[in-house]
Formats: structure tokens, C-alpha cells, sequence
């Protein structure tokens, strides 16, 4: 069952194994994308970080930008073609893995727990890794020494990895066990409910009475008349819905969930009122936790549901870690992303305000710049933000359509306009930048800049269907 893998997917502890086995070179690589032999404090893709200087530290354990940028490594190939916003996620979320793993290495030491590697496991690995490079140990051998490095230091970086991997699944196996379920838990998972239901929302502006109809409704139903016909008699306001089966566990509203059980197949609830709206529910079939379907099942259930709430236990639990750390991030640009989307706007501005310029050319940052300063009462600086970055660099389209796109949720259309017409005007021989800039415009823009766009559009389609004849001809 699908629960059975959840540990396999835990985000935490893949993070960490991309960390210890790089992909592209688990063992070579480690050494070649830091730029330098084992050991060297090189300087890391000219962000002012060095491989062994401290990226953040958690609850006060320095972790090293080397690790992150190890991650990194992983993407290398194709990071140059992903658009800024999602290269800023990627690096965010590598952020919060990284602090994923100090807690609960943090917390694997406050439980006393220990984890061993053996030589089968490390040689496991490198074996693995000569299968999917497709060389023998005698060529990595090879590849090691003419970085400066050697198998022993290899083995040793494997070695621990697995040990701190050890570490942390160990850690999940004793936050799971905190967990047990009851043959009552058993009952509740397995029991289920098939519910139709008539819905009379709550009005906006008091132009029906809502309770008034489903009295009216109520009757029908008690009478006898189907769901349908009643919600043909007023279709605008009355809904019918399909609630299917559900079990005690469900998502649906607790006073719906309690009432259904209380109830038998074909009975009709009284009118439940909700903050949502009136609902009256019929009970179309229920399963009971009886007889021999129930007793075959009991054990797949059983089995299940301890996964499931083994899992949501420990996430729950690492989670709350994580979110309760104290966290440095000793990099501005790296912070003041974390802290924006962790919704610290003060300390998002705080971060980034010391780097405006050297993220000037950066349209995310500087985008969320503008708008922690927006948050935080500062809105003249945040339009500074964005005119100080335009002014240095004038050609950077993605830094103006941010800043229309900025201005515009604003209600300056005048500014936005504005931002949109320096692109149109510049790049109007360019037909991907106007596909671009077309839902901007259209969004954005006035009527005229829109049949503006339009026309360009359609006239370099005519001319790139000119040259596609030209040159099948």
C-alpha cells in the first residue's frame, strides 16, 4: 500500500542523501564543482560564499555552504534555463531541507540515538555508483587522483553519510513508535457513510432568507419529493451535492460528519445549520465494522491507518521542529527570500536592503522587496525599489514587467502602462517577448495598447509564415 513507501519519500532525508551522493559524480564531483582539491576553502560560483564558511546556523549548528551548494549540483545542468522564481524556490527549499536535517540531527543526539555503518553498505554504494557510471574501480581510482582526492577519502565521505542517514531513519523509526492506534481507531477508518445532501448558503446581502427555504426544502424531502425536483424549484440558490461515502475521519465539516453517523440508510436529517449555510442530508447506504468483509479487512486497515498516522505523526513533529529553530541564514539575498516567504517581511527587508545593489538585476528579489516594504507601511520605498533597479539596469524586461505587474495590484495603471509601453516599444520585432507581454498587457494595459500588441502579433505571424514558404520553396 501506498503508505508502506512513505518513508522512502521523506523530503528531509532524500535532501540529505543528495547531499552525500552527489548525482554526476558522487565522488569525483564532491571535489571538481567546489573547484578545488579535498579540503580547500574555495570560493563558491562568485556569491562571496566559501565551501567551508557557514551558510546558517540552526538552534545555534553552523551548517556549511558546501552543503547547499552540493544540492545544487544536482540541477547544475539545467539551472540556466529555469526562470528566475523557480530558481529562487529551488534554492529556498534546499534552505529548508538543510534545516529539516540540523533538527533532527539536533534531535536524534537529544534521544541518545546512535546508527552504525558497515563496509557492506559503504561498498554497496560505491559499487552502485560504478553500475551507473558504467567504470570500473580501477577508472574511478583514476578520476579521484587527478583532482587530488583517493577511494579512502571517497569511502570516508560515504561512510559518513550513511551514518548520519542511519542517524536520521532511526530518528523516524523512534518518533513513529510514539504512535498507536485502537481497535475503536480501526472501527472509525473502516465504517463509512453515503450522504446526498441539500445546501442553502448564506447570503451576502440579505436578499433571501436562507433558513426560510430550507424549512421549505425540509418539508419536500419529509414528503417525499426528490432532490432534484427541489432543486429545479429554485436552482440559483439551492444546491444538491454528492457527498459519497465518507468515514469519522473525513474533511467535511465535523457537525455533518457526526450528525451522518447518527443516522440510518434512507433517513433525513434535521435542518443543520453551519457558518457556511442550512443543510439537510439523506442517508443513502451505509458500511458497517461487521462481519466477514470486515473481519478480511481489518488487518490491510489496520496496517494502513498506523502507517498513515505514523507518518503525519512524524511529519508533524519534524515540522514543528523546523518552524520552531532558531534560524540564521548568513547570506542576504538567500535570507530575505526565506523570511518573505516564512511571512517576516520586517526581516525580509531587514536582509535584502542591505544587498539592493547587488541584487539589482535580480526581478524576483527585487520584486519582493518592493513588496516587504509595501507590507511594512514603507510603500514610497517600495516603488524606489523598483525605479532605482530600472535606472541601472533599463534593458532588464522582467525587472519592468514585475514592476508593472507591482504597480498595477496597486491601482497605479498609469505606472504599469507605462513599464508595458518601453517593452512594447523596444522589443516589437521580437514575437516571443510579445507573446510574453501580451497577458500583461491585456491585464495591465489600456484598449489601445491592446489592439496595439494585437497588431504586431499578427503581422510578424504573417511575416514568419512568409519566410516558412520562402523556405520550403
Amino acid at each position: 500500500m501506498i503508505f508502506r513507501k512513505l518513508r522512502e519519500t521523506n523530503k528531509a532525508l532524500i535532501i540529505f542523501i543528495a547531499i552525500t551522493f552527489v548525482a554526476a559524480g558522487a565522488f569525483v564531483g564532491i571535489t571538481s564543482f567546489l573547484g578545488g582539491k579535498s579540503g580547500q576553502n574555495v570560493s563558491l560560483g562568485g556569491t562571496g560564499m566559501y565551501a567551508d564558511s557557514t551558510l546558517l546556523t540552526v538552534n545555534g549548528e553552523k551548517v556549511l555552504a558546501r552543503e547547499f551548494f552540493l544540492v545544487l549540483e544536482n540541477y547544475y545542468n539545467y539551472l540556466h534555463l529555469l526562470p528566475t522564481k523557480e530558481v529562487m524556490d529551488l534554492q529556498n527549499s534546499i534552505i529548508f531541507s538543510l534545516i529539516e536535517r540540523s533538527v533532527m540531527g539536533q534531535e536524534a543526539n537529544r534521544r541518545g540515538i546512535k546508527a552504525k555503518v558497515t563496509e557492506e553498505e559503504i561498498l554497496e554504494v560505491i559499487n552502485e555508483y560504478l553500475e551507473d557510471s558504467n567504470i570500473s574501480l580501477a577508472e574511478l581510482e583514476k578520476q579521484l587522483a587527478a583532482v587530488g582526492d583517493s577511494l579512502k577519502n571517497a569511502k570516508s565521505r560515504v561512510k559518513e553519510g550513511l551514518t548520519e542517514r542511519n542517524l536520521l531513519l532511526a530518528l523516524e523509526d523512534s518518533i513513529k513508535n510514539e504512535v498507536n492506534i485502537t481497535a475503536e481507531d480501526v472501527i472509525n477508518e473502516y465504517e463509512k457513510v453515503k450522504v446526498s445532501e441539500i445546501f442553502i448558503e448564506h447570503p451576502e446581502n440579505d436578499d433571501y432568507d436562507a433558513y426560510e427555504l430550507a424549512s421549505a426544502a425540509w418539508q419536500k424531502v419529509k414528503q417525499g419529493l426528490d432532490i432534484e425536483s427541489i432543486v429545479n424549484s429554485n436552482p440559483s440558490i439551492i444546491v444538491s451535492q454528492d457527498l459519497g461515502f465518507f468515514n469519522r475521519n473525513s474533511d467535511y465539516n465535523p457537525a455533518i460528519v457526526k450528525y451522518a453517523f447518527n443516522m440510518e440508510i434512507g433517513e433525513t436529517s434535521e435542518i443543520i445549520a453551519t457558518e457556511d449555510g442550512y443543510h439537510i442530508l439523506v442517508v443513502e447506504d451505509r458500511i458497517y465494522a461487521q462481519g466477514d468483509e470486515f473481519e478480511e479487512a481489518k488487518k490491510s486497515v489496520e496496517e494502513d491507518l498506523l502507517a498513515l498516522k505514523q507518518y503525519q505523526h512524524f511529519r508533524n513533529t519534524i515540522d514543528d521542529m523546523a518552524y520552531g529553530a532558531t534560524v540564521e541564514i548568513h547570506n542576504p539575498a538567500l535570507a530575505g527570500y526565506y523570511w518573505y516567504r516564512k511571512g517576516n517581511f520586517q526581516e525580509a527587508v531587514k536582509q535584502l536592503a542591505s544587498v539592493t545593489k547587488e541584487i539589482s538585476d535580480n526581478s524576483v528579489l527585487i520584486d519582493i522587496l518592493a513588496n516587504a516594504y509595501f507590507l511594512t507601511g514603507n510603500g514610497d520605498k517600495a516603488f524606489k525599489t523598483f525605479e532605482d533597479a530600472i535606472k541601472a539596469h533599463s534593458n532588464d524586461w522582467e525587472l519592468r514587467l514585475a514592476y508593472a505587474d507591482f504597480s498595477g495590484k496597486l491601482g497605479d495603471y498609469d505606472t504599469a502602462e507605462e513599464q508595458l509601453q518601453i517593452i512594447l516599444e523596444a522589443e516589437s520585432d521580437n514575437y516571443d517577448m510579445m507573446e510574453n507581454l501580451l497577458p500583461y498587457i491585456n491585464r495591465l494595459g489600456s484598449q489601445k495598447q491592446i489592439n496595439q500588441i494585437e497588431e504586431i502579433i499578427q503581422l510578424l505571424e504573417e511575416e514568419l509564415e512568409a519566410e516558412n514558404l520562402t523556405s520550403e520553396e
